[in-house]
């Protein structure tokens, strides 16, 4: 007996009663049953004994069996694959209490889907469900697992959702080291079964098998292990590696998407949290976020780093390490959800670390790392004296932060949009203002996720204070005003998305709100990203910048929405500004490094649109057939 079967055996509890409440099904080799155990609905799994097997054998295959079905649905899980949570098990009764997934199976939904939607819209749903399998069969095959059994009866989608297909019964399950032979049968085996269970099913093997490619070149960007990557060739029969990330200084990246197929040469340009930490091979690292996933971050880090805490991140040096301290801006949360399906973007520079701070040459992007620092206190005074101690004076770019609180006086200049309207000043410079003929009037554009109360005319705020700090020391002249304009996804551009209404989870915008602020209707443009290949993955990153014609004149990345909680509002004549959060964000100027997520020229709302609102009833179904439930929430 293995030490793993020890482990199991031990999981072993008495007095454990369970109430049973009615009989899910029953086959020739087990019996599912819908239970109360310890006051939690959940399921029974028994596997049932075979009068015809010898009862040594029968009990042996049984305890075989449940066994490999433990392992299967760990080792999934562990390949970020949603299955059941496994409770209780009773290994004397080939026994399993598991969570009871609320949804229906893929085989109840596919069928609810051909007797409501057109046949377009059929084929459309399930080339998008086809998607989303493939991505999870992908993580699954990668990581050295068959399924054995794959069925769409084995698959339940969670909350009815068919973006987050959960497998079950694991069974006849195998893992280590599969050969290409096993991951083919497991597809033919899942080919057969949606063959002779549905009909007109061949858009979901067209979605399954488009995936299955771009999947080889992207799993492992998804879950964020670092491990060898294979994808196919051109020529058949052949496999070849991708084509490694670099990381360039003061450089904008995009983030890999996983719900829609992203050519090859656009995945080789996004980079994941794995790839970019294995690259960088970090001896110590700090994450200040919005949000954590933390079985996301930690399986994301090399090995040598994973048995360290959670905040900051000490590994055992490196022998590539030299010497060199890593900056990361990105627009992600560090969170699964937010790498893997929207459109996020990251910044990196570095600096080298000197012997004393007495040898370090000091620079504004190094003096913009202290300050924001030394908004925390005492509680990064480590960081802050690691960064004193770094030379970053080959990076150009600065950083415009936020921090909470009611800031007077030089302070009050220090931070929110006040800080942008400094900087500004200081990288461009006031220029002549030129005759009055020749004059264009220039745009400013904001990108967000999230919009908050900017008052009750263009002018309390977004064509007040805060186009003010836009424009720095270049005003625009009253004969030329600036034009403002906001990308923010529309309705439709919600529905039509990669995750349909799940991707409506990270944006947060409320119908009352815009009814009151109605005006800002007609700055609103929609979400395209054509030229970038992204304008199915909503987007989660936030940009500014500034055109004059057509060409853009500076551009910032950053954590900041469209709200006076993160921006900041002046009080008091402007003597103190307001501010309600945490933000960061890099300010570039460098044409060449300029990389924008949207589209230009916009595409601006049409009189049908409208934007995408959180605690709204959206009817239109998405492109898996769902329609969006009223959500009440806080911006974010």
């Amino acid at each position: 007996m293995t030490e793993e079967d020890e482990t199991i055996d031990e999981t072993i509890e008495e007095g454990n009663q369970y109430e049973i409440q009615e009989t899910v099904y029953q086959g020739a080799e087990a019996k599912v049953i819908k239970c109360l155990w310890l006051g939690k609905l959940c399921i029974i799994k028994e596997r049932l004994s075979k009068g015809y097997r010898h009862p040594t054998l029968d009990s042996r295959l049984n305890k075989a069996r449940t066994k490999q079905e433990i392992r299967g649905m760990y080792k999934a899980r562990e390949l970020g694959i949603e299955t059941p949570a496994i409770y209780f098990i009773d290994s004397e009764k080939n026994l399993l209490v598991m969570e009871c997934i609320n949804g229906p199976t893929a085989k109840h939904w596919i069928s609810q889907q051909s007797e409501k939607l057109s046949s377009d819209e059929y084929d459309n749903v399930l080339e998008q469900f086809g998607f989303v399998l493939g991505l999870s069969l992908g993580k699954l095959h990668h990581g050295g697992l068959i399924h054995g059994d794959l069925t769409t009866s084995n698959i339940i989608l969670k909350q009815g959702d068919p973006s987050r297909p959960a497998l079950i019964d694991f069974g006849l399950s195998s893992q280590g080291k599969v050969t290409a032979e096993e991951k083919g049968v497991d597809l033919y085996v899942f080919e057969k079964a949606v063959v002779s269970t549905h009909e007109k099913s061949s858009a979901l093997l067209t979605g399954l098998m488009e995936e299955q490619p771009r999947e080889m070149l992207s799993v492992k960007r998804s879950s964020g292990q670092n491990a060898e990557v294979v994808v196919p060739s051109k020529k058949a029969g052949q496999m070849v590696a991708p084509t490694p990330p670099t990381l360039v200084n003061g450089k904008l990246y995009f983030t890999p998407i996983g719900g829609i197929t992203v050519p090859r040469q656009e995945s080789e340009g996004a980079i994941s949290l794995g790839e970019l930490l294995a690259i960088i091979k970090p001896v110590a690292s700090l994450h200040l976020t919005f949000l954590l996933e933390w079985s996301f971050v930690y399986s994301s880090y090399p090995d040598s780093c994973k048995n360290n805490p959670m905040t900051i991140v000490v590994g055992e040096k490196d022998a590539a390490e030299d010497g060199r301290v890593h900056v990361i801006v990105s627009t992600a949360n560090l969170q699964s959800e937010d790498w893997e399906f929207k459109t996020q973007q990251l910044y990196y520079a570095f600096g080298y670390k000197r012997a004393s701070e007495e040898e370090t040459k000091r620079s504004p992007f190094q003096s913009d790392l202290i300050e924001y620092f030394g908004q925390y206190r005492f509680l990064l005074e480590e960081w802050r004296n690691l960064v004193r101690q770094t030379d970053f004076t080959a990076v150009e770019d600065r950083l415009i932060f936020s921090t909470p609180g009611v800031h007077k006086g030089v302070a009050a200049q220090r931070l929110g949009h006040p800080r942008l309207r400094i900087i500004l000043s200081e990288m461009i410079p006031h220029a002549p203002t030129p005759p009055t003929e020749s004059r264009e009037r220039c745009s400013y554009i904001s990108q967000c996720s999230s919009i908050g109360s900017l008052g009750p005319s263009p002018n309390s705020w977004f064509r007040g204070e805060f186009l003010e700090s836009l424009e720095g020391a270049n005003p625009s002249p009253k004969q030329a005003p600036a034009k403002m304009y906001l990308i923010f996804p529309a309705a439709d551009d919600v529905r039509r998305s990669c995750q349909g209404y799940l991707s409506g989870c990270s944006l947060s915008y409320r119908s009352r709100l815009h009814r009151a602020q109605g005006w800002l209707q007609s700055s609103m443009c929609k979400w395209r990203s054509h030229a970038k290949r992204r304008t199915l993955a909503v987007p989660h990153c936030k940009t500014y910048a500034k055109y004059e014609k057509t060409i853009p004149k500076w551009q910032m990345v950053t954590s900041a929405n469209l709200s006076k909680a993160a921006w900041g509002e002046l009080k008091n004549n402007g003597d103190s500004l307001f501010i309600r959060s945490y933000e960061m964000g890099v300010l570039i100027t460098d044409p060449s490094r300029f990389n924008f997520a949207f589209d230009y020229p916009l595409v601006p709302y049409s009189a049908q649109d409208e934007p995408f609102t959180t605690d709204k009833h959206h009817t239109i179904r998405d492109i898996f057939g769902n329609q969006w439930q009223p959500q009440n929430r806080n911006e974010f």
